[in-house]
């Protein structure tokens, strides 16, 4: 895989735990969006 398509999956994850965090109305994101990084 390259840098580009690892930076890509990263900034999916970090759209994907924004997204289910609002909708769950509850949760810090901030582990999750570290493990994206």
């Amino acid at each position: 895989m390259s840098t580009a398509e690892l930076k890509e999956v990263a900034k999916r994850l970090r759209r994907h735990v924004i997204t289910m965090t609002a909708t769950a109305g509850s949760g810090h994101p901030g582990g999750s969006l570290s493990a994206a990084d």
